[in-house]
């Protein structure tokens, strides 16, 4: 038997907890996939700077960059009242529609962090090199702070796990003695609080340093939104005791014939082996309802 999870974002929906809420558990009353990831707003900490990001129409349910460079030792000085998870009113919502969706099912549910990095890409206007990186280290060193309360606040939920976000594990982004030494530290920090290792390690357009990640035992499951057949199978010969998560693009659901087409090559090579048949980052938000029960319905 080969496995299947599916899951989208909810822009607008996923500023509050029971719009959110309502939202991901009529979806998996519909479809029944095998785990709940609750995908939030990736907004949700710089929204408490002032960093307004609106819904861009995008297929995947995307917000817009923000393009708008801010200074984060200017931030910080100014948003003195932000000193802990519960001062950022998104970060509780997240927590809040957590609780509710844990109480409905004894599925595995996911919950979706994003490393420190990405908020403070986000911060300089969706773009950062390791001199940002270097130079902003007080800003990162809250940024961690917030995302390990998170994290554990997250993890007071039953059935919560946590699908945690990496941004820049890539030799293009710095070569490998610099991401060891001032780069990885960060997510180390925060990937340290997390519990078990029943947890999802996504790669957000990067793979070059999983090794670092997977190393840290954390992780059973790996995604990468960027993964190619042959990615896949380096994956599988390199760590061949965690599972795969994804092997659906965006042309999967162009239509039925496509998606059955991919879906038969998938259970071909994978059938019965540590692969978990999902979307490679998330489903585009105009999916066919009729595309989405057939992925349901395979066997």
């Amino acid at each position: 038997m080969i496995k299947k999870v599916a899951w989208m974002h909810y822009p607008i929906d996923d500023l509050n907890a029971n719009t959110l809420t309502n939202k991901i558990l009529n979806f998996h009353e519909k479809y029944n996939f095998d785990f709940i990831k609750v995908s939030t707003n990736s907004n949700s900490i710089c929204n408490s700077f002032g960093i307004n990001r609106s819904f861009c129409n995008s297929m995947y349910g995307s917000y817009a960059k923000n393009t708008i460079p801010y200074d984060p030792n200017l931030l910080l000085n100014s948003y003195t009242h932000l000193n802990s998870v519960h001062d950022f009113s998104l970060l509780s919502e997240n927590i809040i529609a957590h609780k509710y969706i844990s109480s409905k099912t004894a599925k595995p549910t996911y919950a979706t962090v994003y490393s420190p990095i990405y908020h403070l890409k986000s911060m300089l206007g969706d773009v950062i090199s390791v001199e940002d990186v270097l130079k902003h280290h007080r800003m990162l060193s809250f940024l961690t702070k917030i995302t390990k309360e998170y994290i554990l606040e997250l993890q007071k939920i039953p059935h919560a796990k946590i699908y945690y976000c990496v941004f820049v594990s890539n030799n293009k982004f710095c070569n490998y003695k610099i991401f060891q030494e001032s780069i990885i530290k960060y997510d180390k920090e925060c990937i340290d609080k997390i519990i078990g290792n029943n947890n999802i390690i996504h790669f957000h357009k990067c793979q070059d340093f999983i090794n670092e990640y997977v190393q840290l035992g954390k992780f059973k499951f790996i995604s990468s939104d960027t993964a190619t057949d042959e990615l896949i199978q380096n994956i599988f010969n390199s760590y061949p005791n965690l599972y795969f998560i994804g092997g659906l693009n965006s042309n999967s659901f162009n239509n039925y014939t496509e998606l059955i087409n991919r879906l038969d090559y998938l259970k071909k090579l994978y059938y019965n082996k540590n692969f978990i048949i999902g979307p490679d980052c998330t489903l585009p938000i105009n999916i066919e309802p009729t595309l989405l029960k057939t992925l349901a319905n395979y066997e």
